[in-house]
């Protein structure tokens, strides 16, 4: 199978519409969009008098010129104003655990009218099970299964303390410590207030190159703070641990745990999801096994789940007619490539020659050796499309063939 990547590029939009009748349209389309946004916006302020949503719950949108990567920062405070606990609940497609269908983040939100909802668990991308450790309210679901690299547990107790355990802890040691969720990410990037050591999350193979990424931290008063950045594309290029360690620790967190990135990112707000998509050219929201979630009793829910669908089909809309408009000048390369293999080596490198980041790129394996080899992951600069095996091809002249292709 081909290795496809295609993610978004968020940001303004310039066109010269003067010479563009399609992008003429589009943006007369944009607009109209706007105004029906504008008109659900009043909607909604009506409806949430009814406070069916946190409007404690609040994010912002920073640059770090850094990484030169758009990201938010969503904050869950841990009470209401009226102190009552605001609960991080977990959520699966259809209710069900490991059902295997998978269901997007925006599509789960509609349905349970949540205010805050992200993707969260990494998980076996053919059969959509959960990786590692699960636990559902209290229950054991799964004890530490498929769980390549040994990924650390996130345990999340009752009062919504967050808490990273080893690969080597049992379920029952983490039900025995109060935790009541558990679910495996990545890794660790916070404890204590400091950096974890490197090591930690150093063997897995993408924790220093660019990429989107998700995460949850906790400040000392309990707050959490959600992370998401964008990715893959030449206005943002994604980041790596270190990145995502050095904002939060600015940020005052104590505590920082890696969530499943790249395309399965999700951070949805009140029904507007605040990063983009980069599946299927930037219009595709992945299916996903599970969530982290906060949800508020509602006194009219049909009326607001209707409203959160209404807003959501809106909010998609702006996103795609953005891609079409970024689409309309693009410059491509493709070509096929051989190499000898020395039955060691288990990455290959394949200049695109477009002298930026490519915003899509795909690589297909035409001969037997790479097909047994398997394509793991693909990673992209502004030189080279780097292709990743599952384990090296077989030692052979000529025997790794590649079709590729890389588009901005």
């Amino acid at each position: 199978m081909p290795y496809i990547e295609r993610p978004l590029i968020g940001g303004n939009v310039v066109v010269n519409v003067g010479h563009d009748e399609a992008a003429r349209a589009d943006i007369v389309e944009l607009q109209e969009t706007d105004i029906v946004l504008q008109e659900k916006d009043a909607e909604t302020d009506a409806l949430l008098a009814e406070t069916v949503f946190y409007d404690e719950i609040t994010f912002e949108k920073f640059r770090d010129n850094t990484s030169r990567t758009d990201y938010y920062l969503t904050t869950i405070p841990n009470t209401d104003s009226k102190g009552n606990l605001i609960k991080l609940e977990r959520g699966f497609p259809n209710d069900v655990f490991n059902s295997g269908t998978g269901d997007t983040a925006r599509s789960f939100a509609i349905r349970k009218i949540t205010s805050f909802i992200a993707n969260a668990s990494t998980f076996d991308t053919t059969t959509l099970q959960p990786r590692g450790m699960q636990i559902h309210d209290g229950v054991v679901l799964q004890e530490n299964l498929i769980n390549p690299s040994n990924r650390y547990f996130l345990g999340i107790k009752d009062d919504n303390t967050l808490v990273a355990y080893p690969p080597s802890t049992t379920s029952a040691q983490m039900l025995a410590e109060g935790c009541v969720q558990a679910l495996t990410g990545f890794y660790p990037m916070i404890e204590n207030g400091l950096a974890v050591d490197a090591s930690i999350y150093s063997g897995e193979s993408n924790s220093s190159v660019p990429n989107p990424r998700a995460a949850i931290a906790q400040m000392p008063n309990k707050d959490i703070v959600f992370f998401t950045c964008e990715g893959r594309s030449n206005k943002d290029l994604g980041m790596t641990y270190a990145d995502m360690i050095r904002i939060l620790l600015a940020k005052g967190v104590t505590f920082a745990y890696n969530l499943d990135g790249g395309g399965s990112s999700q951070t949805l707000v009140r029904g507007v999801l605040l990063n983009n998509p980069i599946d299927g050219g930037g219009k595709t929201e992945r299916l996903v096994p599970d969530f982290l979630y906060v949800k508020k009793p509602s006194t009219n829910p049909q009326n607001i789940a209707n409203l959160n669908k209404d807003i959501g089909i809106v909010n998609k809309r702006l996103k795609d007619l953005t891609w079409d408009l970024l689409g309309m000048e693009s410059s491509s390369k493709k070509g096929t490539i051989t190499f000898n293999s020395d039955g060691v080596a288990a990455s290959k490198t394949i200049p695109h020659g477009l002298s930026v980041i490519p915003s899509y790129f795909q690589v297909s394996p035409l001969s037997a050796a790479t097909g047994t080899a398997g394509i793991k992951y693909v990673t992209a600069d502004a030189t080279n499309l780097t292709v990743f095996f599952n384990a090296a091809p077989v030692t052979g002249t000529n025997n790794i063939v590649l079709s590729w292709k890389a588009e901005v």
